[in-house]
């Protein structure tokens, strides 16, 4: 049986069938995904005194995704291809973020 590709025969329900993932316009995942980025690095930034280290580190990998996402913005033309990366690169940064954060306080705490 062939993929039904007809828009009101996916089930919304899924979630590779949403809307946002299927298409949308980049702003609407550029600017949300911006303000995490935003944030992640400000957090980062204030634990720089705990660890020179970890926060440059995360820093870094958190620019170079949302730099790879704003590429993606750019060259992939196909909505539903576009899609998936937005969702993987925000994924992404917020792990990122997360981790970095963690393991800044699990060194700090283990001395």
């Amino acid at each position: 049986m062939p993929p039904r590709t007809d828009p009101e025969e996916l089930d919304t329900t899924r979630i590779g069938h949403q809307a946002a993932l299927r298409g949308g316009r980049r702003a609407n995942w550029l600017i949300p995904t911006g303000i995490v980025a935003a944030v992640a690095i400000a957090m980062l930034i204030a634990t720089l005194q705990l660890d020179p280290v970890l926060p440059p580190i995360g820093i870094a990998l958190i620019v170079v995704l949302y730099l790879v996402m704003v590429v993606c913005a750019v060259a992939i033309r196909a909505p539903a291809v576009r899609g998936l990366a937005f969702a993987w690169l925000t994924i992404g940064i917020a792990v990122v973020a997360v981790l970095a954060l963690l393991l800044v306080l699990l060194r700090v705490a283990g001395g």
